[in-house]
Parts: structure tokens; sequence; C-alpha cells
């Protein structure tokens, strides 16, 4: 017959090994731990929640907003959009499928402006960003545009 401290050491022991068998977490298990799986829950309807906002840009291509350089960008009716920089600039876009994003040909001012050091390079990123986008992902106040599955600009209100 086992003693009692034969037994909790068993136990703990399968215990522990138990534990250490587990395998790494799945994507789905990281996304929810992180809020990330609202990511693919939105509705719809977001486009109509994302049109006649003016949108603060804060991340191109993974690179904060320059504070004292900031860019705003807008959806328009009509399939409008518009964006002001240091340039601004207007063109269209096109929502597709549930969360599909079509921008077009968009034109733009030829101001320069040389400071903040930086704030061309930032917009010509931002142009590039623009042009790539396939889709987008409204979470909560964020607006996230995404060529493919990457996100190119990632908005706030």
């Amino acid at each position: 017959m086992m003693n009692r401290y034969a037994v909790w050491t068993t136990v703990a022991a399968l215990g522990l090994g138990m534990t250490a068998c587990r395998s790494a977490p799945t994507q789905k298990e990281i996304e929810m731990k992180s809020g990330l799986a609202a990511v693919n829950q939105t509705s719809q309807d977001d486009w109509s929640k994302i049109k006649g906002v003016t949108w603060n840009v804060s991340l191109i291509l993974s690179k904060p907003v320059m504070t004292d350089a900031p860019i705003t960008l807008s959806f328009g009716e009509g399939g409008r959009l518009s964006a002001k920089a240091a340039n601004t600039f207007s063109g269209s876009v096109e929502q597709s499928d549930p969360h599909g994003l079509k921008v077009g040909p968009v034109a733009s001012t030829k101001m320069f402006r040389d400071t903040p050091a930086g704030t061309m390079d930032q917009e010509s990123a931002f142009a590039k960003a623009l042009g790539s986008v396939t889709g987008y992902q409204l979470i909560g106040n964020r607006l996230a545009l995404l060529a493919g599955n990457e996100t190119v600009l990632l908005l706030t209100r």
C-alpha cells in the first residue's frame, strides 16, 4: 500500500509532465489572449462606420507617424477619399466584399516641406502604402488598412 507522500509525489510529477508536454499556443489562442480575435469578427456594415470620419494615421508600415507632421485620411460618399499631410491627396476608393478595398488613382499637390526632417519621406511612404491597400479591418476605434494580410496603415478616430 502506498503512503500519502508517494501518492502526492506521483500526482505532482504527472502534473509537471503534462505541463511540460503541452504544445505551443495556437494562433487562435494568441489572438484570443491579445484581443486580436476581434479582427476576424467585424460586421458587414463596418464600411458605414468608416465613411465620413476623419481618421488620424498613427502607423505607416509599422512606423509611428511624426507628431509634428500629422496625416489624416477620410472616406467620403460616392467612393471618394481625401488625405491631408504636407500635401493634400484625393482619389477614389471602392469597397468590395465584406472587407475588400481598392484605392484608385490618387492625385496630390506638390508642396515641399523640409521641417520637420523626414516629413516628405513619411508622406512618400504614406502614398505608397495607400496605393497598396486591398482590404480593411475595423477594430473598435482603430482602422487597419491591409495589403494582403499585412497592416500597411493604422488609423485612429
